[in-house]
């Protein structure tokens, strides 16, 4: 089950990822245990960080993490003052160095904060199991997603066996589509639809939509069940307002200091339209005229998907279309010196009881156990085998770009505060892609197919190896803490 050109069984030894927490089943897969003990490594004292709290079912409050403790089962939050945020507090640097100087003073005195009224010392067990732990940031504006930015998913899910294709595609511009808020599209409306406008917490599970609206061959629009794939991903958040005008002046340096910090995102999403608007494109010319998503050669362009306004659309729409974008548990203030830290994540996820699964599961799967499935470093270093194809500030800069594939409703393209770039997820995600060359001599044999034909031909026999109703999935960012999510079905007539 586990593609094994995409896993990296190094990270399995790392600290401080608990080895303990992984195990294997009867097929000797790996399988992941969802205890507190993922919270290791959570450090205040090394970069400010944040959680979102639910005291009760009327009130939230965003708080400076003082403790987090698996072994003792400890978290104890400080709450920021009436009217405060993390992206205030760290534009604030007087109120940033106050909340450094408290965090000290608890690792070098005796003073204990746990004990102080305006703290909340909680079991992190219970703090998790009740819910009580929200996003760790206000909603953003946007939430922004980079396709195919790790080596390991272009070679095992996209299946691009081209040596060179690494090489080239990083010569093109990022291709960057937006996860939040909702994109709808033309045809069938679902825009007044309340159900999928929120951002969820680590804990409070993913709503998808039963059906998913599907691009038009020959103009006709047709609909389907939805088929969700799971990505995990680190988001960079953005702590002041960058502009097209300001980049033009600026360094690398200069757009990683509007960087705020870090946070764990799921980047669940529909694979439907995006399988069939890259379907589609096969029928259609490849551009002759320069284009900055395009590296040259056609195969591997076609592979990853002709970019441009329709396709990041239609991308949009698959990725945004549900209550997909999970934050947190904790926000992580970016480190003094700027850089970007190398952070290992994993997703993990079940297949759940037959009985209540809207699609049988794979034959050798045990219910309700977490299956490994992701596994790797997000980092910008080299010499790691699956570093980042595009550096976070060579992504910046095509967000902003005036030509960009991205449409910015209002104004100049600009980036606002609390506004979050996903970098990528590795490979090991439930899509597979097949040969573009097959594609191009089925679009000429079956020239009568609709969308919702070629859609069942990629997804018939793979139905059940997707997301369905109860189902759950399990992301962890080193440093960053883990979610643990319940996947729920919402019926779209």
């Amino acid at each position: 089950m586990v593609k094994p050109g995409a896993f990296d069984p190094v990270i399995l030894e790392r600290t401080p990822l608990p080895g303990s927490l992984i195990t294997h089943d009867r097929n000797s897969e790996h399988t992941v245990i969802p205890d507190i003990g993922w919270m290791e490594g959570i450090n205040s004292t090394k970069n400010l960080t944040f959680a979102g709290f639910r005291p009760d079912s009327t009130s939230f409050r965003f708080c400076l993490v003082i403790t987090c403790d698996p072994a003792s089962d400890r978290l104890v939050l400080l709450p920021l003052q009436e009217g405060e945020t993390p992206l205030t507090v760290l534009s604030d640097q007087k109120r940033r160095h106050e909340l450094e100087r408290i965090v000290t003073a608890l690792k070098t005195t005796s003073q204990n904060y746990s004990e102080k009224k305006e703290c909340f010392s909680l079991s992190l067990r219970r703090t998790i199991a009740e819910k009580k732990i929200g996003p760790p940031l206000p909603k953003p504006g946007r939430i922004f997603a980079v396709a195919a930015n790790f080596p390991s998913h272009i070679r095992t899910d996209l299946a691009i066996k081209d040596p060179a294709a690494l090489e080239t595609l990083g010569e093109t511009r990022p291709r960057v589509f937006l996860k939040y808020p909702p994109t709808p599209l033309p045809g069938p409306s679902r825009t007044e639809s309340t159900t999928f406008t929120g951002i969820k917490g680590p804990y409070d599970g993913i709503d998808y939509p039963s059906h998913i609206l599907l691009p038009a061959v020959d103009k006709k629009q047709t609909q389907t069940e939805t088929r969700l794939d799971y990505e995990v991903e680190i988001g960079v958040v953005i702590g002041r307002v960058l502009s097209r005008d300001a980049l033009e002046k600026a360094d690398d340096e200069a757009i990683r200091s509007a960087i705020a910090g870090y946070i764990l995102v799921s980047d669940t999403k529909a694979r439907n339209p995006q399988v069939v608007q890259r379907i589609i494109s096969h029928s259609r010319s490849y551009p002759k005229n320069p284009n900055p998503y395009l590296s040259g050669n056609e195969a591997n362009d076609r592979a990853v998907g002709l970019w441009n306004s329709e396709t990041c659309t239609w991308w949009s729409y698959a990725a945004s279309w549900g209550n997909y974008a999970s934050l947190g548990p904790f926000f992580v203030s970016s480190p003094a010196d700027l850089s970007f830290p190398a952070r290992a994540l994993i997703s993990a996820r079940s297949y759940g009881a037959s009985s209540a699964r809207p699609v049988k599961p794979p034959g050798n799967s045990n219910d309700g156990m977490l299956y490994l499935r992701q596994c790797s470093i997000t980092t910008e270093e080299n010499g790691y085998q699956d570093k980042l194809i595009w550096s976070i500030p060579q992504i910046i800069r095509s967000i902003l770009e005036p030509n960009s594939a991205l449409a910015f409703t209002e104004g100049k393209p600009c980036l606002e505060p609390g506004d979050i770039i996903c970098l990528g997820t590795p490979g090991g995600t439930v899509i597979t892609g097949k040969s573009g060359r097959m594609v191009s001599l089925l679009r000429k044999v079956l020239f009568w197919w609709d969308s919702l034909d070629w859609h069942d031909a990629f997804f018939d026999k793979s139905a059940g190896l997707y997301l369905h109703d109860g189902d759950e999935v399990f992301f962890w960012a080193e440093g960053l803490g883990f979610q643990h999510q319940e996947i729920r079905r919402v019926e779209i007539e």
